[in-house]
Parts: C-alpha cells; structure tokens; sequence
C-alpha cells in the first residue's frame, strides 16, 4: 500500500469508527478496538479528538 493510500484508508477507518462511537454502536473506544482488532490507544485518540457526545 502506498503512503497515499494508506492515509486515506486510515482517514477512513477513523471516519467510520467515530460515527459507531457517536451512534452507541459501541459504548467505548476500548470495545470497538476489541471488536476490529485495533491497538487500544487508535480509537481512544480518535474519540478524544471529538467532542466525544453520543446519539442514541
């Protein structure tokens, strides 16, 4: 995978894993990273970054 390609799919993982983090798809970062075999620090930057408010 070229860096081009690799940024853009990670921009998309990011995307996605905080839209089922904002749906209550999953209730923490930690069970998401669990559930898609991600390093547990990704996905708790990524809801960090956020406003980290949910809708049920």
């Amino acid at each position: 995978m070229k860096p081009e390609e690799s940024k853009i799919f990670t921009a998309s993982l990011e995307k996605a894993a905080v839209a089922l983090l904002r749906l209550e798809v999953f209730r923490k970062p930690d069970d998401l990273a669990r559930r898609f075999g991600l390093p547990l620090p990704v996905p708790r930057y990524w809801w960090r970054k956020t406003d980290q408010k949910t809708t049920p």
